[in-house]
């Protein structure tokens, strides 16, 4: 049965690894620090009651540089360009379960527009390495596993994934007051008030990446998630268009930030910047489980990872790391988990 269209539905990434789940693969993960809080599990989502769009106050925004071209200023640190791994493709796993695509649920295809909303104050130093990931994601041997997703038509014929992802601008977005309480309602309000406000287009075919610092009380943020992803109908005239959206928050300064930070033994991250470094690995996981299940297309059916997407999958699994980096965008190295790829597992590259 088809997935019946909602207004606004959410996905999360739990902060936790799933400890309970069974490991498709060996993996190496930095050290944790062990939770105090309660265990979280999977939240289902395909069944959950989902809020009504609701407007809010129209916020004060500041666009920003449209493409991360050179580096910012001397605070940035000088990254080398280390070599990738090998992408020579493996033999095919036979697993207990796998990820199934669910007919006929689109995915994103083509070209994806990437648009980063800054909301509280960031360093320059951080917001340059987040659009500059945003600028080199598409391309990469890394975000190469995306073809192995598909859409079918009525036909049988498959439409897949393209390694294609092009950063369009950034947003900086600020507020008086020094917290602010979020919801997802409040995200979409967001997105569709800067469209409103003409500092933003409405793109069917773009992922709308909202990056909050701690300012932002973000419902269950470091609590049961580290960072999601979303979709809500908007309208414009006569267009109505499906928007996709990520929300991540920056753990380097909250309290219990750990849970969700790249790296939390103290050591330093690849780029010296832990906030950036912790946003990108979310980044990154949300972004293809966007592109493959922003409609329910793609996720595990039974087992342990029952309602799982292919992120999820590989939650917090770095694979080996080599000075807190593991994948190359660009020129900079960055510390990503990895994804599953169908028939192969969690991976880094096909």
């Amino acid at each position: 049965m088809a997935q019946p269209l909602i207004s606004l539905f959410v996905l999360f990434l739990i902060i936790t690894p799933f400890s309970s789940l069974p490991k498709p693969s060996p993996t190496k993960t930095p050290t944790r620090k062990p939770s105090t809080r309660p265990a979280t599990s999977v939240p289902s989502y395909k069944s959950s009651t989902l809020p009504t769009f609701a407007p809010t106050e129209v916020p004060t925004a500041i666009p920003s540089t449209t493409t991360p071209s050179a580096e910012p200023s001397s605070d940035q640190p000088s990254v080398p360009s280390p070599t990738v791994g090998s992408t020579i493709i493996p033999t095919s796993i036979s697993y207990e379960v796998d990820i199934h695509y669910h007919y006929p649920q689109p995915i994103m295809k083509g070209t994806i527009h990437l648009y980063n909303i800054y909301l509280g104050d960031f360093l320059n130093k951080t917001t340059f390495l987040l659009d500059y990931l945003a600028a080199n994601i598409g391309g990469s041997p890394w975000y190469n596993m995306i073809t192995s997703y598909f859409q079918e038509n009525q036909n049988g014929t498959r439409i897949y994934a393209t390694n294609a992802a092009e950063f369009m601008l950034s947003v900086g977005v600020k507020y008086g007051q020094p917290q602010v309480n979020f919801t997802d309602n409040d995200v979409s309000s967001l997105i569709v008030n800067l469209i409103n406000s003409n500092y933003l287009p409405m793109d069917s075919d773009g992922v709308y990446a909202v990056l909050f610092t701690d300012q932002i009380n973000y419902d269950g943020w470091l609590q049961t998630w580290c960072g999601k992803h979303g979709a809500f109908y908007a309208s414009q005239g006569n267009n109505t268009s499906l928007l996709k959206f990520l929300a991540i928050g920056d753990p380097s300064l909250a309290a219990n930030g750990w849970a969700c930070q790249a790296i939390s033994d103290g050591s330093a991250t690849t780029n010296n910047d832990l906030a950036a470094d912790s946003i990108a690995t979310m980044y990154a996981h949300e972004l293809v489980e966007t592109v493959t299940d922003c409609m329910f297309a793609w996720y595990f059916d039974s087992g342990s990872l029952a309602g799982a997407e292919n992120g999820d999958a590989c939650v917090w699994d770095f694979g080996d790391t080599t000075n807190n980096w593991n994948v190359v965008f660009g020129n900079k190295s960055f510390l990503i988990q990895r994804n599953w790829v169908p028939h192969y597992g969690c991976r880094l590259f096909l």
